[in-house]
């Protein structure tokens, strides 16, 4: 039994080329009688941690035809500041009822404690984040800067990106919101498609700033899930065509379990116990004492309230 992507990834390779003598096998195929491990973990009970969905496009086989799925991908932030993969889903579209029935699922696997959710401005997203997990929604800061440009052609995009980011180089969520609107009345004469479109976009925009500061990096944008992306994509890319659901929750199911081992035994939390203990509601969270002082040294405690990010 394969024990890694790479093995299996290797071992459902040769099955196809093993086959070809015989007529011959979709690698997609092979990937299924390879891939038991690769759904180990997918419905194991989820602990309070912050989730981030990303959505990644796949070709798939459906009666005769192939046809393109979103592929749904949960991860979190416990309380421990480390991060780690919550859940996966496949559907056909990204519309509310798809969200609202994959962020239940996650609920029912125990996912509590949800106080942000970071995507991109999905359909349906939103409604079904404040249903599930009355959380507050953040549209990915740097999707919205891609759409907001797509308004200033070309020659105009460098200014209208420099003055956008004046309002993220606010200190407080007021002082933003202010300058914010203030761009947008500068944009309104020349560009008034853009200034509507930040008069509409900006409590989804600037919510993150209602977030400790030391915390703002990580949550204004689904950047940090790119390279995890960008290796899902890569494998996926090897396959072409799945044969079914299932061949795809096996391939990235695997991919995503070794990502969560490697997150679990990394040095460096993604966000570090100093600054995420005072936004827990779990007292057992803190930082180890330092000499000196006169904190405990309880360890961090699994479970977890922070906030939840969205591609």
């Amino acid at each position: 039994m394969p024990t890694t992507v790479d093995e299996f990834m290797r071992a459902a390779i040769i099955q196809a080329r093993k086959s070809r003598g015989e007529g011959g096998i979709p690698i997609g195929s092979a990937l299924m009688r390879h891939g038991q491990l690769l759904a180990a973990g997918h419905n194991k009970r989820v602990q309070e941690s912050d989730p981030v969905t990303h959505a990644e496009i796949d070709c798939l086989r459906q009666a005769g035809r192939i046809v393109s799925v979103a592929v749904t991908i949960a991860v979190g932030v416990n309380s421990d500041g480390r991060r780690e993969v919550l859940g996966i889903a496949v559907g056909p579209s990204e519309a509310e009822v798809f969200w609202t029935d994959f962020l239940r699922s996650l609920a029912r696997r125990g996912l509590r404690g949800v106080e942000l959710v970071i995507s991109d401005a999905h359909e349906g997203i939103k409604a079904s984040v404040s249903r599930v997990f009355s959380a507050t929604w953040q549209r990915c800061r740097v999707h919205f800067s891609r759409n907001a440009l797509a308004y200033a052609g070309k020659s105009g995009r460098r200014v209208v990106s420099a003055f956008i980011a004046t309002a993220y180089a606010q200190e407080t969520p007021d002082a933003a919101k202010a300058q914010w609107r203030k761009v947008a009345d500068q944009l309104r004469p020349n560009v008034p498609k853009l200034a509507k479109l930040m008069d509409t976009a900006e409590e989804d925009v600037l919510a993150y700033m209602s977030f400790p500061p030391q915390h703002r990096t990580k949550l204004h944008s689904t950047n940090p899930l790119e390279r995890l992306n960008g290796e899902i994509k890569r494998r996926t890319d090897v396959v072409g065509i799945f044969p079914n659901e299932a061949a795809i929750t096996r391939l990235i199911g695997a991919i995503l379990l070794e990502q969560n081992d490697d997150w679990a035994v990394q040095l460096a939390r993604y966000i570090p116990l100093e600054s995420i203990g005072p936004k827990s509601d779990d007292p057992t969270v803190r930082p180890p004492g330092r000499a000196g002082s006169t904190a405990g040294t309880t360890q961090p405690s699994p479970l977890g309230t922070n906030s939840v990010h969205t591609a």
